[in-house]
């Protein structure tokens, strides 16, 4: 099972540091990130690349040039998840509220428990006669 994770970073270049998602380290194979820069005016996006390339994790980087509000980001990511990877299950966060790298390591951890609860969930396809659809939980 496949699971996709969108996080908004708005102005975040300060709190973002190497090694931010090593804890999804693990659930590399299952986990897809799409991290989104929310039109910050600081070096975000470029942290975010630089993260991208040494993290060894799938992810893709969507870049949005005008801060156009939080639901807007959420729901590019959404977009993308469903029309690249037909993902079914996916969640999403943002690091609005969050000002210091310590919260942002707790942000990943929470991702991870989420990560671990969607992969433990075992929903029986065969006996189902309702067609699934996406799902979107809030980190």
């Amino acid at each position: 099972m496949k699971i996709g994770v969108i996080i908004v970073f708005n102005n975040n270049a300060l709190e973002i540091e190497r090694g931010l998602f090593d804890s999804l380290f693990n659930f590399r194979s299952e986990v897809k990130l799409c991290l989104i820069n929310n039109g910050s005016r600081d070096d975000t996006l470029d942290k975010l690349e630089m993260l991208i390339d040494t993290s060894g994790l799938n992810c893709t980087l969507i870049d949005i040039k005008q801060d156009k509000g939080i639901n807007f980001a959420i729901k590019a990511g959404a977009r993308y998840f469903f029309n690249q990877n037909k993902l079914k299950y996916f969640g999403y966060s943002t690091t609005s509220d969050l000002k210091v790298s310590e919260d942002l390591f707790y942000l990943m951890n929470e991702i991870e428990n989420f990560v671990k609860t969607m992969i433990n969930f075992r929903a029986d396809k065969e006996e189902s006669t309702n067609k699934m659809k996406p799902v979107f939980f809030k980190i």
